[in-house]
């Protein structure tokens, strides 16, 4: 039998120790393998893994990189602490921070020349299947050994082996505003309604692409019928996507009997139902047994590889670069996420967030994720289970669910959560709606459109994110808050403590809602946050009599905006000209000076960022432009205001960018100068 001839390490690679136990004496090392033109060309087995390596970073990155051939030095780093297991591995240095969109080289489990353990190690073969029964041991693991963390948060006295309290508990205990559940029967092949809760799974997937079935009224009783859902009827009126039928392929090889879909478990044209199944979606997936995450493909065809015999070809993972040395690439998961589909989409975001157990199928392999470890089938098992790496969404978000700040980590779930993309514009509260109830109970506060009444002013406060893409309006609701805007957000986030010598002291609103029917709604102030004795600062004139929503009736003529509520309340209004920067990107991208007149001259008194400022005429309009006062800014030497700029139309403003103005500015406002005025805003 001819057996494949090794070609030998170049020249560069040969000074390389390929011996784990060597490498991790005296931490990382780099290595210099010349130019890139020289690494691609070469026949050298490292140089071709490197080469790999260098053009699946690009694959995984927005901005790709230089081609391996126009680079001009090329570096692999040892980190000691890299791979899966944290057991080291070879990375591409690109000078990027973004270290997760770099592939690894890890060494392979056939490696001989390390005496200690293959633990964490790359496997030598992935088939074209996955293992249920290793899958099905991952579960068991952590469910007998991780106790509390692994347990749902939902539980009030979680402990070890703490899932049999989630099972034969009452629906609406487990579930508060459900009396029952609907879940797949994956044995019976039909839905089934549930006032106890059993073990069950719940799918987390991608809507679209497909004409996706769904639970109804008038088929509702068919969909009970025994064998209803067999996933090898393809054809007939109740044909799956292809997502849900291996779903409930994958529940079934695990033993488990139920799965909560959304499609098929909530009557899609029941407005009710639906409604209170998403206020109770975070509990739902919460309280599952385990929730697969769909993270491979598109949409709800992208089916999950590896379920179905022949679904995903099978790969060698590893190469043999010396006698007894074999490596091969390994991606990490948030590689794989960060720029899936899946990861982009609001309304997987409080799935993946709040559930205690996730099997991923990611591109190439399947992930299993728990509160305390993380396992591939790529890698051989970690024979002792150590701490769980958060290698799925940002440490920072992770963290934000056990609201142990819960204004700090109300704003750091919204800053990711406005990042993401709704088919719906419409479902942008909704797809957060679990979410925020967690977060109004943590806070003591009812929220208003997103925005928590208790410290409403400093909610006001978001402008666009960095990323140098502007804000574009959302019609279905109010300007005033985070969802009526498209595009990730920032929070100025200030506090009564002092922070980078600036502290937010004074407000004089009153805040109130005005629905539809006229009916007003007065926020009631929180007692944690106390209006303190600095309350009025010196250029605001109030005229007392004029601090209540007014009585007031709407026209025909007046456009009032049915969906949502506006927001009224009484403050200063200020006229001002302003001065909009050109550049199209850095700090001063949708930034306008306000600026002050003094004779024939000028100069900046403040500033505003503009929201929608692409989109709108509204900026290209001759001045002067309104803006309303909204709080106090004590700075170590001076004092400002945080201001709202404001747009008009038959008696309803809308808010058109949030900013700073200095205070000696307020008494050289242009006409009709300071006025203390109400404000409908919508």
């Amino acid at each position: 039998m001819q057996t494949t001839r090794m070609e030998p390490l170049c020249e560069y690679c040969a000074k390389i120790p390929f011996n784990p136990h060597v490498l991790n004496q005296g931490g990382s090392k780099s290595w210099d393998l010349g130019s890139g033109l020289r690494v691609k060309g070469s026949r050298c087995p490292f140089c071709q893994l490197v080469a790999l390596s260098v053009f699946e970073y690009g694959r995984y990155k927005a901005d790709p990189p230089l081609p391996l051939s126009e680079m001009q030095r090329v570096f692999i780093t040892w980190d000691a602490r890299g791979g899966q297991g944290r057991r080291g591995a070879f990375v591409f240095w690109s000078g990027d921070e973004d270290d997760d969109a770099h592939p690894t080289i890890c060494f392979g489990q056939d490696t001989t020349v390390d005496s200690e353990s293959a633990d964490c190690y790359l496997k030598s073969f992935l088939g074209s299947t996955i293992d249920l029964e290793m899958i099905s041991s991952w579960l068991t693991q952590c469910s007998t050994n991780h106790g509390s963390r692994c347990a749902a948060l939902t539980l009030s006295t979680p402990t070890a082996g703490s899932d049999s309290k989630t099972q034969h508990r009452l629906v609406k205990e487990a579930i508060p505003g459900l009396d029952h559940l609907r879940l797949i029967n994956v044995q019976e092949n039909r839905i089934t309604k549930h006032i106890v809760l059993p073990r069950y799974a719940t799918l987390s997937y991608i809507w679209g692409g497909t004409a996706n079935f769904r639970l109804t009224k008038g088929n509702e009783a068919a969909l009970s019928s025994y064998g209803i859902l067999r996933t090898e009827n393809s054809s007939g009126s109740f044909k799956l996507p292809r997502t849900i039928r291996e779903a409930i392929e994958l529940v079934r090889g695990l033993g488990l009997h139920y799965l909560w879909v959304d499609a098929l478990c909530l009557v899609q044209n029941d407005p009710r139902e639906l409604q209170v199944g998403v206020d109770v979606m975070d509990r739902i997936y919460e309280c599952s047994w385990l929730t697969i995450a769909a993270a491979s493909g598109h949409d709800a065809n992208a089916g999950l590889p590896g379920v179905r015999q022949d679904s995903r070809r099978e790969r060698k993972l590893c190469r043999e670069v010396l006698p007894g040395v074999r490596l091969g690439l390994e991606y990490s998961l948030n590689s794989l996420l960060k720029h899936s589909v899946y990861r982009t989409r609001a309304w997987t975001f409080q799935e993946e967030l709040l559930s205690r157990r996730v099997l991923y199928f990611v591109p190439g392999k399947v992930v299993f994720r728990c509160r305390e470890v993380q396992l591939s089938e790529t890698c051989v098992e970690p024979g002792h289970k150590g701490p769980g790496m958060q290698d799925g969404l940002a440490i920072s978000v992770m963290d934000a669910i056990h609201m142990r700040e819960p204004t700090k980590d109300f704003v750091t779930t919204l800053e990711h959560y406005t990042r993401l993309s709704l088919s719906h514009q419409g479902d942008a509260l909704r797809a957060m709606a679990g979410l925020m109830r967690r977060f109004s109970e943590a806070l003591g506060s009812q929220i208003v459109q997103g925005l928590p009444t208790s410290i409403f002013d400093w909610f006001l406060l978001f402008t666009g994110s960095d990323d140098g893409i502007s804000l574009s309006r959302r019609p279905e609701f109010p300007s005033y808050s985070w969802a009526g805007w498209r595009g990730g957000v920032k929070f100025q986030f200030p506090s009564n403590r002092l922070l980078g010598g600036e502290t937010i002291r004074s407000r004089w609103i009153d805040w109130s809602t005005r629905d539809p029917t006229g009916e007003i709604h007065i926020f009631t102030p929180s007692s944690s946050h106390p209006v303190d004795p600095f309350r009025i600062p010196d250029h605001v004139i109030i005229n007392e009599s004029n601090t209540k929503p007014s009585a007031y009736v709407f026209s025909s003529q007046t456009k009032f905006p049915r969906s949502y509520p506006l927001l009224n309340f009484w403050t200063l209004a200020v006229h001002f000209e302003m001065s909009i920067y050109r550049s199209l990107e850095g700090w001063s991208y949708g930034r306008a000076e306000i600026v002050l007149q003094e004779g024939t001259n000028s100069r900046r008194c403040g500033f505003v960022d503009m929201d929608g400022f692409e989109e709108m005429d509204f900026f290209e309009r001759p001045g002067p432009f309104e803006f309303i006062l909204l709080s106090t800014v004590y700075k170590v030497w001076t004092v400002e205001y945080h201001v709202m700029l404001l747009e008009w139309s038959d008696g309803i403003a809308e808010r058109r960018g949030i900013g700073i103005l200095e205070q000696d500015a307020i008494q050289h406002s242009l006409g009709p100068g300071p006025v203390w005025k109400e404000i409908l805003l919508a």
